[in-house]
């Protein structure tokens, strides 16, 4: 079963068949895969709440001040395609399970659309790669 969001048309039928071979020669130790990207811009650890009064507040246990370089990588939900076995998925009705695989997609491929800032940047890099 394959899902593919209109929101995110940079996906071409090259990333689909990589990810369609990658499930298969898992074998059984997955069931599943998900598009990832690397969250560079907003690692996890520069997140921060605000109050009512817009004063910054921690969002986890402490304000985190180091040098991006040091920090392990971290992923997010591309939403290129989500890719799983017919009876995995009609058993857990899910993506998302300890056995789903991550496939990591390109950052110029992992912009969705979901306003029109974001229809402005995917039309450039669609003009840019020729796509």
């Amino acid at each position: 079963m394959l899902l593919l969001e209109p929101t995110s048309p940079l996906t071409t039928t090259d990333d689909i068949d990589n990810a369609i071979e990658c499930l298969e020669k898992s074998n059984k130790n997955a069931d599943a895969l998900v598009s990832v990207a690397e969250n560079v811009t907003a690692h996890p650890k520069f997140c921060i709440k605000l109050d009512n009064n817009k004063m910054i507040k921690k969002y986890d246990k402490k304000f985190y001040n180091i040098n991006r370089q040091k920090l392990d990588k971290a992923y997010f939900y591309s939403g290129n395609f989500y890719l799983s076995k017919v009876d995995s998925f009609i058993k857990l009705k899910t993506f998302y399970h300890n056995k789903t695989k991550a496939i990591i997609s390109s950052k110029a491929k992992s912009f969705e659309i979901d306003d029109e800032l974001d229809f402005f940047i995917v039309e450039k890099i669609m003009k840019h790669y020729n796509r």
